[in-house]
């Protein structure tokens, strides 16, 4: 590969050109002398081809974003092949010809390199396809199944979680029925990230709680889109009282039965309770009640006389929060940063993850491997695991995306931004040594092996695809 040794203010084409950096560094004189990497076409138009290549034989998945002209054509941004959920590009003509890509958050990616072109929302969108494309579509569809999505203590919040206190929970109806409830993460462990009601055979979804946005993203990718339920039937089952047990759906407040079902029609024969997990038959309400007014939240009927509220009943307003974050009424578990309460909103979008790059030990005795390379995965919110003092020193120091543990064994260079353990002296990607605060606004100064590269953009997770 072409080094090229050449006085400074000409071009590197006028030096002498060297196979290694090491050989292109020997005896250069730091004072008028630098090095740079520049390609000859032929090992350009290889290297990009070979990128190509792999595109167009399936190697590589790509980005679901339409990539920008100014970046794409030395990136090559794909999936990446061996951490799903993040992606892994081309970061420099150095890199592409020693065939080394970069691995990274696609948010990241998309912070440096796409702000100026797209929207935030747009930026999420594109972050929550990345981590959908390496998802397996989910969807309970037997009694217990259903009933394990909702109840799960590490699940999404809403009304019908965990915490509603019935004989018998409402979306047992879902199970065995035309809907069904799409969902993200593990049944046997109790562990669901996102859910959301869906009808298989039209393939239709409505409102998704928790990780929304992948879930969504998964649901279109298997060709579902939303729309209402009109027609579909869940099951009618009574409680040991006799009562009609129905869930809260979306978009509907009353349905017809029949003798094993209700039909989702908007008709009068039962309304749907979004409170109390239980239906409410035409016959048995109040005819002389005619100040009720629905709720603004749950949609059920109530007396704005009798619960002292024009737009609420009284069950909404005792459990209605105010998050001190955002300012905003919410009916979610609250969660304490610091002296303040946070709503889930705000506490999913302030959690950082860290994704410094960690060794898995293999413990298998016959495999005698050095382990595989994965993000650290740990995450934190800043103002929970930090003081103000640290937070400042972690921006100083360039390891704000790192945990606690991570950001301890790294450093940033001040010089190419490359980041490397903290045992290491120098800068293994400049060879620099990392500047203090005090000198860190001072322009560099040669040093016998102060090599600079057309690109010094460096990669901040490093590793092969």
């Amino acid at each position: 590969m072409p080094y090229y040794r050449h006085d400074k203010g000409t071009e590197p084409i006028d030096g002498k050109a060297y196979e290694t950096i090491a050989a292109a560094r020997v005896g250069i004189d730091p004072k008028s002398e630098i090095v740079t990497f520049l390609p000859s076409e032929e090992e350009s138009a290889d290297w990009r081809s070979r990128e190509y290549d792999r595109f167009m034989s399936g190697t590589y998945l790509e980005v679901p974003w339409r990539p920008v002209d100014r970046y794409d054509q030395i990136h090559y941004t794909h999936l990446s092949l061996s951490h799903p959920g993040l992606i892994a590009y081309t970061a420099s003509e150095e890199h592409g010809v020693q065939d080394r890509q970069t691995r990274m958050a696609p948010g990241r990616y998309l912070q440096r390199f796409y702000a100026e072109h797209a929207s935030n929302d747009q930026i999420a969108e594109w972050i929550a396809a990345c981590k959908a494309e390496h998802l397996q579509l989910q969807i309970a569809r037997t009694p217990d199944d259903v009933v394990t999505v909702y109840t799960a203590k590490d699940g999404p919040t809403s009304c019908m979680d965990h915490r509603l206190r019935v004989e018998i929970h409402p979306s047992i109806v879902y199970g065995d029925s035309d809907l069904g409830v799409a969902y993200l993460g593990d049944l046997e462990s109790e562990t669901i990230t996102a859910r959301c009601v869906v009808w298989p055979d039209r393939q239709l979804y409505d409102r998704a709680y928790g990780d929304k946005a992948t879930l969504i993203q998964l649901l279109r990718a298997h060709g579902y889109t939303k729309g209402a339920f009109e027609g579909a039937r869940i099951r009618l089952i009574t409680d040991s009282r006799g009562r009609i047990v129905v869930p809260y759906v979306d978009g509907f407040n009353s349905g017809s039965l029949s003798d094993r079902w209700i039909t989702l029609d908007g008709r009068s024969g039962v309304s749907l309770c979004e409170t109390c997990g239980y239906a409410l038959n035409d016959d048995d309400q109040d005819d002389e009640d005619d100040n009720r007014v629905p709720c603004g939240r749950c949609e059920g009927l109530f007396n704005p006389d009798d619960e002292g509220d024009d737009e609420l009943c009284q069950s909404c307003l005792d459990r209605r929060s105010t998050c001190d974050r955002c300012d905003r009424d919410t009916w979610g578990d609250m969660s304490n940063v610091g002296s303040e309460s946070w709503c889930p909103t705000c506490i999913e979008r302030h959690t950082r993850t860290c994704q410094y790059p960690i060794v898995q030990q293999r413990t298998d005795e016959d495999d005698r491997g050095a382990g595989s390379i994965h993000p650290c995965g740990t995450s934190w919110i800043d103002q929970n695991e930090f003081s103000y003092e640290e937070c400042q020193d972690r921006n100083r120091l360039g390891v704000v995306d790192g945990c606690r543990s991570c950001a301890a064994c790294k450093r940033r260079c001040t010089s190419c931004s490359h980041l490397f353990d903290v045992e290491s002296l120098v800068c293994p990607s400049c060879e620099l040594a990392v500047r203090c605060t005090q000198t860190i606004a001072f322009d560099w100064a040669p040093e016998p092996n102060d090599v600079h590269t057309l690109d010094p953009r460096p990669a901040r997770i490093e590793a092969t695809r």
